[in-house]
């Protein structure tokens, strides 16, 4: 009955998926975009909370799927140093489930909290805390993600949020830091101002899903987005996961070992000989070696043959394809 009155609401619940959320009237959008997100993927969802009287609707969804906590809720602290009532019912209408929560600190540094990242980083870490305080008395033990990855530069020549810069890098890095310290996993994103797959979305992409998984950041998101996460491409969601293969390899590091500083194989193959037709090469060069599914690894006379593809353009290629294929939502 609940979630056909926030449903009623919609000017026209055949269109849906046509629109954008912000055609749709806020006390049903998240419901709507959990839904959405339900019948397109079997992975954990992290939806958006709009107004607190559609809890009680995606609860009842949630009662539909099962126990597991398939879906999580957030919020973020609209500062500086103060949660919203908003976000105080949404914890609250939430509790006592078993739901995680994302407690998100989201100060900009030179607008809603001190220029200084160590000042930011203070006022953040104040408002996380507290949100963490009140989600545990409304619900001892509630599992909750500490996200101090959200916390933004304000550009000062501009007046943009910036998400992309290496000072976001460093907000991730000290959610992952103060996670550990507070001993809960973290998460943040990975953002960029571009507004097409470009170079400046390869930069700051490439740049900021290396420094997240360096720093051990525990949940990361941000594949696919652009324009500040104000835009999804599917093309930058290709490239975004060749860039995070790419990370993983280098954050893998070296293992030095026996087998694989491969002292016998050498000798066994002598001076001037090949280690192409080893069994060693055989048996680690898929482990070993990273091996891309975009980057372009040919010659030039490949390339110009193949009519001079441009990276996103391949991407897109490939998104289309994913994505023409159905969805099997187990």
């Amino acid at each position: 009955a609940a979630m056909a009155r926030l449903l009623d609401q919609l000017p026209n619940v055949q269109t849906v998926f046509g629109m954008s959320l912000d055609d749709i009237p806020p006390p049903a959008r998240d419901v709507v975009g959990l839904r959405i997100m339900a019948e397109n993927t079997s992975k954990h969802i992290r939806v958006l909370c709009f107004a607190p009287q559609s809890m009680e609707v995606m609860l009842e969804m949630k009662s539909v799927i099962g126990e597991h906590p398939w879906f999580s809720v957030g919020f973020t602290a609209h500062g500086p140093l103060r949660w919203t009532n908003l976000a105080l019912e949404v914890f609250r209408l939430t509790a006592g489930r078993g739901i995680p929560a994302t407690i998100n600190g989201e100060p900009m540094a030179g607008t809603s909290a001190p220029v200084t990242l160590e000042g930011t980083a203070a006022v953040g870490n104040a408002e996380i805390l507290a949100g963490i305080v009140i989600n545990q008395i409304l619900e001892p033990g509630r599992p909750c993600i500490y996200n101090f990855g959200l916390a933004h530069t304000f550009d000062m020549k501009t007046a943009i949020a910036v998400t992309g810069g290496p000072e976001n890098a460093l907000f991730a890095q000290i959610s992952a830091m103060m996670g550990r310290f507070y001993c809960l996993p973290s998460c943040s994103w990975v953002s960029t101002e571009a507004m097409c797959p470009d170079s400046q979305a390869a930069l700051e992409k490439m740049f900021g899903f290396q420094t997240h998984v360096q720093s051990g950041v525990s949940c990361i998101w941000g594949v696919g987005q652009l324009e500040s996460e104000l835009t999804i491409s599917p093309g930058q969601a290709v490239i975004d996961n060749e860039m995070i293969e790419y990370a993983k390899r280098y954050h893998r590091g070296i293992e030095v070992s026996e087998e694989k500083l491969a002292l016998d194989v050498t000798r066994s193959v002598g001076i001037a000989g090949s280690f192409l037709d080893h069994e060693h090469t055989l048996t680690h060069f898929r482990d070993e070696l990273f091996e891309p599914s975009l980057l372009f690894r040919k010659r030039r006379s490949d390339w110009n043959a193949e009519g001079m593809k441009r990276l996103d353009e391949r991407a897109e290629e490939i998104a289309d394809d994913l994505m023409a294929r159905p969805v099997d939502n187990g």
